[in-house]
């Protein structure tokens, strides 16, 4: 199979195995090599997309993490270690807020116990972490291919309640720091452009 019948439109929120070469060699050679030892088939995987740079570092996304870990997996068996060395990379997992409409005593483990044992689409391996509350609001952390299925399904139990908001959550505190520190780089290289026509 060739892999442009494998190759899809690359999601978000999954990591990306990076295949690195022990020397620097032409990564379409590597590439070529990587391709006739793993069949994407055979392990029930799709590729997403292969990129690569001057180094012959191969850099691939699969359509989720699990298929990513598939994929290493597979890699660690069927590649040389002394020849390359095989990492997933490591990614900020997704955050989620689900808006209820009431009031209740539970805990954040309690909240979470419920939402894996009311919900068929959460899984023990998801990764799901219940951070925080604030007020009415739930926040909660998962892997990426749970947190495609909550904004698929848009839809959680949790006790005697049904909840129908959920939305990802932007930590508006980091994302503001970081428009304040790329405003102060602009404002001091715009300053300092000004100051050598000046000058």
């Amino acid at each position: 199979m060739s892999s442009a019948t494998i190759v899809k439109q690359a999601p978000k929120n999954t990591p990306a195995i990076i295949i690195k070469p022990s020397r620097p060699q032409n990564a379409e050679i590597n590439k070529k090599e990587i391709q006739t030892k793993i069949n994407p088939k055979e392990i029930n995987i799709s590729i997403n997309t292969i990129k690569t740079n001057n180094n012959g570092y191969l850099v691939i996304k699969c359509n989720t993490e699990e298929e990513a870990k598939k994929l290493v997996d597979e890699a660690l068996k069927q590649i040389s270690a002394d020849k390359y060395s095989i990492t997933l990379s490591q990614m900020k997992k997704p955050r989620i807020k689900i808006i209820t409409t009431t009031m209740n005593n539970l805990s954040l483990e309690d909240v979470k116990e419920y939402l894996i044992e009311q919900n068929t689409f959460i899984k023990p391996d998801d990764n799901l972490k219940v951070t925080s509350r604030n007020g009415k609001n739930i926040f909660a952390e998962c892997s990426g291919d749970l947190f495609g299925r909550f904004m698929s399904i848009k839809k959680v139990y949790i006790s005697w309640e049904r909840y129908t908001k959920i939305q990802k959550f932007l930590d508006v505190k980091n994302a503001t720091h970081m428009i304040k520190k790329i405003f102060t780089v602009e404002t001091k290289f715009l300053a300092y452009t000004v100051m050598r026509i000046i000058i």
